[in-house]
This record gives structure tokens, C-alpha cells and sequence, in this order.
């Protein structure tokens, strides 16, 4: 994207849901704190809290919709 001139790149990345799922638990798995990784994917508490549940009794599996 050129903006005044100069090339910006696109403020966002396309990836897929599931692709962000195990992204978000393979860094809370490293990390533990949710806390920081809800503000950092820009997901809600209750979204995340879901993931983990989901993750923790069905595995990779999951997480799929």
C-alpha cells in the first residue's frame, strides 16, 4: 500500500481462525498469562477462557469451529 508516497505495509495479516487458535495457545502454553495474551490477539477473556477449556478436553481438535 503507498501512503504519501511511501510504501506501508497493510496494517493487518490474513490468517485463518484455526491458525490463530493454536497460536494463541501454543503462546499461552509458553507464557500462562492470559491477561496479556487477550490484549495481544485482541480476543475477549471469555474467548480465550473457551479456547483453553476446549484445548485442555479435546486437544488440537479443539479448536476447530
Amino acid at each position: 500500500m503507498r501512503l504519501l508516497g511511501l510504501e506501508v505495509p497493510m496494517p493487518w495479516i490474513k490468517t485463518c481462525p484455526m491458525t490463530e487458535r493454536r497460536e494463541f495457545i501454543s503462546a499461552w502454553l509458553r507464557e500462562g498469562n492470559v491477561a496479556g495474551l487477550v490484549r495481544r490477539f485482541l480476543v475477549s477473556r471469555k474467548t480465550a477462557y473457551k479456547w483453553i477449556a476446549r484445548y485442555r478436553s479435546e486437544g488440537p481438535a479443539g479448536l476447530a469451529d
